[in-house]
């Protein structure tokens, strides 16, 4: 579990720095040991929106959703990037 730690806060340091792809790939790391983790699916999903892959990003946040429906943090992220973005209709 330890070194998947370090997969995610790297996969988030990807995000900062714009590097989606690889963010990505370290998310789906975390994601192959931890599939209920709603925060790797939280980031994966922002990966994807940002790769303009549009239904995975809704998918993954649909799932974050589910698995954790009471963290207004991530509710409230989830919520903030897809009404800026013009596809809350998917998520809501």
């Amino acid at each position: 579990t330890e070194d998947i730690r370090y997969y995610h806060e790297r996969a988030k340091c990807f995000i900062l720095v714009k590097m989606y792809e690889n963010a990505l790939q370290d998310f789906n790391i975390v994601l192959g040991t931890q599939p209920e983790n709603a925060n790797a699916l939280f980031g994966r999903g922002f990966a994807y929106k940002n790769l303009e892959k549009f239904q995975e990003a809704a998918d993954d946040w649909e799932r974050a959703k589910e698995l954790d429906p009471t963290n207004a943090k991530l509710f409230g992220w989830i919520f903030i990037i897809a009404v800026a973005d013009g596809i809350h209709q998917s998520l809501m």
